[in-house]
């Protein structure tokens, strides 16, 4: 078995569009938390302006919305992982079922057990979380700097110069902690890497 199955096949698409989606309503929750902030604070530099009520019931409004949306998030994202792990599943059997038995006896059925059920569980895991967390923080990092450039662009470029270094610190280490990765899987199960 040489390939994964693709995230995006059957009907994942639809989950992942609605976590783009949820997504996409923090960033503007985020915004509107953002912009309300900045009125009640000028209304606490101005002795003689009145307590922004509105602004303060924007602010909660979008604690609220970010907090519900990243619990949809969480909760769709469990939904494609499960998908995934599942068609995953699917597909190492057909891979197995195809195997001469006399490869298969050859293995330790502990690690086949442990494919099954811890690696597939780790699968799961890596999407529900990883992947659906990579997808909202595409969205909603640009729209916070989006809504920081319109605060205050001096603040936005001093976020912007961690966030592109820890970006690019991602991009350098993560080629190499594949090969590592799967030397591990190798070493602790005596299969072939999938």
């Amino acid at each position: 078995m040489n390939r994964f199955p693709d995230l995006l096949d059957q009907g994942r698409v639809k989950g992942v569009a609605l976590v783009a989606a949820t997504a996409v309503g923090q960033a503007i929750a985020a915004g509107v938390a953002a912009f309300a902030t900045r009125d009640v604070f000028a209304a606490f530099a101005s002795s003689d302006a009145a307590l922004p009520l509105g602004s303060l019931a924007l602010i909660i409004t979008a604690g609220v919305a970010i907090a519900t949306l990243r619990v949809v998030e969480r909760t769709l994202g469990e939904g494609v992982g499960q998908d995934y792990a599942a068609s995953l599943r699917k597909a190492l059997f057909i891979h197995l079922s195809r195997m001469p038995a006399r490869e298969v006896s050859r293995h330790r059925s502990g690690a086949l057990a442990l494919r099954f059920v811890g690696d597939l569980t780790a699968v799961r895991s890596w999407v529900s979380t990883g992947v659906t967390r990579l997808i909202s923080a595409s969205i909603v990092l640009p729209g916070a700097l989006a809504a920081l450039v319109l605060l205050n662009p001096q603040l936005a470029l001093a976020a912007a110069g961690p966030l592109l270094l820890s970006i690019g610190l991602m991009a350098l280490l993560a080629p190499r902690l594949r090969p590592l990765h799967r030397r591990l899987r190798r070493q602790r199960h005596g299969w072939p890497p999938i």
